[in-house]
C-alpha cells in the first residue's frame, strides 16, 4: 500500500493526468505516425499518388484499429486525494496506471538485461585487454588460437557503448510505449530519448564493425591508419556523437526521427552484414563463431518482417499481444544477444 501511494504521489507531482495512458482507445493511430511523421507524410503525399496504391492501408488496414486496438492493462494504485485550500477535489487525481502494450514489457526488460550485461562485460574486457603492439610483435604461428589473440577489434570501446545505448533504448521505450499517452508532452519527450539512444547504439555498432573490417585489411597502410584513428579517437567520437544527437534529438527538425533512427539502423545493418560475411569467408573461423553469426543474422532478419505482425496477431489472437512492437523488440534482443555471444566466441571465452 505504501509503495502504491508513493507511486501515485510521484506521478501526481511530476506529470499531468492527461500524459498518462487512459482506458479510452478510440483515437489511436499506428505507431509510424507517432515515430516517423515525415516518412508517413512522404508516403501518403508522394508514393501513394505515384503508384496508385495506399501503402499505409496495406500495412495498417482500417479494420485493424477497430477490431484490435492497442492492448492495455489497468494497474490500480492506492487512492490519493490532493487536499488544499480547505477543500477536497478529485480533478486530476491519479488512482490507477494503465500500462500500454503490457506484453511488450518482458521484451524491454530482456533488452535492458542483455544491454547492460553486454556493456559491463565488454567494458571490463576492454580495460583488461593486452597491448596491440605486444601482440603484434610476437613471432607466433597462424593457428586459430593466436589469430584470436590478435582480434583486438573486439576490445574497442564501440562495442560496450553500443550495448549500453541498446539498454537505454529499451529503458526509455518503456515510458514511450507503455506509460504515457500518445501525443502528450511526456510521450513526445520519451520518444525523442528513445530515438537518440537507438541512433547512438546503431552508430557505435557500425564503428565496431568497421574496426573489424579494417583489422582484416590492416596490412595496407591506408586501412591501418584509419583503424588506428578510430581506435585512438573512440571516446572523442562518442562524446561528439552524443552532443550532436542531443542537439538534434531534443529540438524540432525535419526528418528528425527518420535520420537519427531509421538511417542509422540501415547503416548498422549494412556494416554488420559486411562484417559477418567477411568472417564467414575467413579461414580458421570456428564453428561456434559461425553459429552465432548465423543466429544473429537470422534474428535481425525478423525485424523487417515484424511490420506485418499486427495483422497476424489480430487474426490469430484477436488482439495485439504479439504484434509488430513485441516481435521487433524480441528480434533486436536476440540479435544483440548473439552479437555478444559472437564476440565472446572470438575471444575464446566460451
Amino acid at each position: 500500500q505504501q509503495t502504491r501511494t508513493m507511486i501515485a504521489k510521484t506521478l501526481q507531482s511530476s506529470y499531468s493526468r492527461d500524459d498518462l495512458a487512459l482506458q479510452d482507445v478510440s483515437k489511436y493511430e499506428n505507431y509510424i505516425i507517432f515515430f516517423f511523421p515525415d516518412l508517413h507524410k512522404f508516403v501518403q503525399g508522394r508514393i501513394t499518388p505515384a503508384i496508385g496504391i495506399d501503402v499505409m492501408k496495406i500495412i495498417y488496414p482500417p479494420w485493424l484499429a477497430e477490431q484490435c486496438p492497442e492492448l492495455r492493462y489497468m494497474y490500480t494504485l492506492n487512492e490519493w486525494r490532493n487536499k488544499g485550500a480547505g477543500h477536497n477535489y478529485t480533478a486530476g487525481e491519479i488512482t490507477s496506471i494503465t500500462l500500454r502494450n503490457p506484453t511488450l514489457i518482458p521484451m524491454q526488460i530482456l533488452g535492458i538485461l542483455v544491454g547492460f550485461t553486454g556493456a559491463l562485460w565488454l567494458l571490463l574486457r576492454t580495460k583488461n585487454a593486452p597491448s596491440e603492439n605486444n601482440s603484434k610483435s610476437k613471432d607466433v604461428s597462424k593457428t586459430t588460437t593466436t589469430i584470436t589473440q590478435a582480434e583486438h577489434w573486439t576490445q574497442k570501446l564501440y562495442w560496450p557503448m553500443s550495448f549500453f545505448w541498446f539498454a537505454m533504448m529499451n529503458a526509455t521505450s518503456f515510458f514511450a510505449h507503455s506509460i504515457f499517452e500518445p501525443h502528450s508532452p511526456s510521450f513526445k519527450f520519451w520518444v525523442k530519448l528513445d530515438v537518440i539512444c537507438t541512433g547512438l547504439s546503431s552508430l557505435n555498432l557500425s564503428f565496431g564493425c568497421l574496426c573489424a573490417l579494417l583489422w582484416e585489411k590492416s596490412s595496407r597502410r591506408k586501412d591501418r591508419f584509419l583503424y588506428n584513428a578510430l581506435n585512438e579517437k573512440c571516446l572523442t567520437i562518442n562524446i561528439c556523437l552524443f552532443s550532436v544527437f542531443i542537439k538534434i534529438g531534443l529540438n524540432s527538425w525535419a526528418w528528425q526521427a527518420e535520420t537519427l533512427y531509421m538511417l542509422n539502423i540501415v547503416i548498422a545493418s549494412v556494416f554488420g552484414l559486411m562484417t559477418f560475411l567477411k568472417r564467414l569467408q575467413r579461414n580458421g573461423t570456428s564453428f561456434k563463431e559461425k553459429f552465432f553469426i548465423t543466429a544473429s543474422i537470422s534474428s535481425a532478419a525478423i525485424f523487417p518482417i515484424a511490420i506485418h505482425m499486427d495483422i497476424g496477431s489480430c487474426l490469430i489472437f484477436g488482439d495485439l499481444r504479439l504484434g509488430t512492437l513485441q516481435v521487433a523488440f524480441f528480434a533486436c534482443d536476440m540479435a544483440f544477444f548473439f552479437i555478444f555471444c559472437w564476440i565472446w566466441a572470438v575471444q575464446q571465452i566460451l
